[in-house]
């Protein structure tokens, strides 16, 4: 089913992106665009997806293709950011739980729940990034290219729990 095809996904592409495998790369997104065939089928009505068991079988099924295959999507982008769309701004990965996130044009502000960590996001634009609306010294984030994507902000916070990116 669609939360097994993801999570192999996402093992491939965490591999591919720590050992440098471009079999195990093209394996991984190639995984990953398959489960998502799952998610709307014949069944579907309008866009209200409903996921059957299986090709003979036609009751539903609602615990794979909603929720438990998700996680893995995010784990894939997180291993190969060029999966997030191009022009957009996404935060897609964090060492710990962020809370009132706020995307707008030109800005995103999240509160980490946790002093110290890490996030990492793809952007449409180049950021100046706050905290408590004064600059984040320049040692705590980098904005440029990471496996092989641009545009990509990593922050790296210390005793910060409010961010605030904005276009520069």
């Amino acid at each position: 089913m669609s939360s097994h095809t993801a999570r192999y996904g996402s093992v491939l592409a965490r591999w591919a992106a720590e050992t440098g495998c471009e079999q195990a790369k093209k394996e991984a997104l190639a995984t990953l665009a398959l489960a998502e065939y799952s998610a709307c089928n014949h069944t579907s009505k309008g866009n209200i997806s409903v996921n059957s068991v299986g090709i003979e079988w036609y009751g539903v099924w609602y615990s794979d293709s909603y929720f438990d295959y998700l996680p893995h999507y995010l784990e894939g982008m997180a291993a190969w950011p060029e999966i997030i769309p191009e022009g957009t701004n996404h935060i897609f990965s964090t060492t710990c739980m962020l809370k009132d996130v706020e995307y707008a044009p030109g800005s995103i502000k999240y509160t980490a729940l946790e002093n110290n960590g890490t996030e990492i996001l793809k952007l449409s634009f180049e950021p100046k990034v706050l905290s408590g609306g004064e600059p984040l010294p320049k040692s705590c984030w980098k904005f440029g290219s990471w496996r092989g994507c641009n545009n990509i902000l990593t922050i790296n916070r210390k005793d910060v729990t409010d961010i605030e990116i904005v276009e520069k």
